[in-house]
């Protein structure tokens, strides 16, 4: 025979199942909201063939004419992990494509 579990308060118990529902829902949401908040979109890239003469400006101001080029021209170095200006010709390296909304 199984043991039947019999509620003491039922005022309590309702009001302590709402709260822990509201609770979960709410701790639940927060991330999703934050990735709303910041407009955070998997990024994009594009790969581009480093030409004779090209530096890391020159890509940055002709992939993304519509942006900051210097908020580019740091994201092209984050991403390639570049530690000065120099690129090589021959050198494949990512640049950020803005998406669009």
């Amino acid at each position: 025979m199984k043991k039947r579990y019999r509620i003491a308060n039922r005022k309590k118990f309702i009001t302590s199942t709402a709260l822990l529902l509201f609770l979960s829902f709410c701790i639940l949401s927060v991330p999703l909201r934050l990735v709303q908040a910041n407009g955070m979109q998997e990024k994009q890239y594009r790969e581009i063939v480093v030409k004779p003469g090209d530096t890391v400006w020159a890509i940055a101001e002709s992939q993304n004419q519509d942006c900051d080029v210097r908020e580019t021209v740091f994201e092209i170095f984050e991403t390639n992990h570049l530690s000065n200006h120099i690129i090589k010709p021959g050198q494949t390296i990512l640049v950020p494509v803005k998406l669009t909304k």
